[in-house]
């Protein structure tokens, strides 16, 4: 009869042990952890928010800004842009000429002229005429252009031994200086910053 108690006793003390864990808590349901149906009520500081998989906007700390594409020399920073590269005339600047002084060569623009010889391609020749100081002097002429603006410049000037003695008189020259063939357009032609003529090709 003992036993028999002690069984129900048994029986019964699991009853309300099981009954008892059953019971829904304050922080959740039976066998999850409280945080489980948490949810967060205040947003993650910075120092918790997840690293971004892309790397931070470059920022442009430059005082200038990126050129626009557009074309930004000037026809005043230089009288003579980029050299041309003309066949060669005889004319041009020599090896020692910076041993030797500088002086003018005079130009005769009624006399000068523009040569556009009909082949094909048409080839550019330039007449100059002038005289120089006196015959020691050596005539020099350096080409440069066309610019945007299709202008050819003509830097025309001499050089001389000034040890060396030479009669006083001047020396009369002409110079074709061949500009060979240049693409389709309109031209203008400067000598020593004077306009000689324009042409088209």
């Amino acid at each position: 009869m003992i036993s028999k108690i002690a069984i129900l006793l048994a029986i019964f003390t699991l009853l309300l042990t099981s009954c008892a864990s059953a019971e829904p808590t304050e922080t959740g349901l039976p066998d999850e952890p409280a945080s489980a149906t948490e949810s967060p009520t205040e947003p993650l500081q910075d120092s918790e928010a997840e690293p971004s998989p892309y790397p931070p906007p470059a920022v442009d700390s430059s005082p200038y800004p990126e050129p626009t594409g557009s074309d930004s020399s000037s026809d005043s920073a230089s009288p003579y842009p980029a050299p041309l590269e003309p066949p060669t005339s005889g004319f041009e600047p020599a090896p020692g000429d910076d041993q030797l002084a500088r002086s003018e060569a005079f130009v005769e623009f009624e006399q000068s002229e523009i040569l556009i010889l009909e082949s094909a391609p048409p080839q550019i020749n330039i007449v100059l005429r002038g005289y120089l100081p006196d015959p020691c002097h050596e005539l020099r002429v350096e080409v440069s252009g066309p610019n945007r603006r299709n202008q050819i410049y003509f830097e025309v000037y001499s050089v001389t031994d000034t040890g060396k003695a030479c009669i006083t008189q001047i020396e009369p020259f002409e110079a074709t200086i061949p500009l060979g063939s240049l693409p389709a357009g309109s031209y203008s032609i400067w000598v020593n910053d004077q306009s000689l003529g324009e042409f088209d090709v």
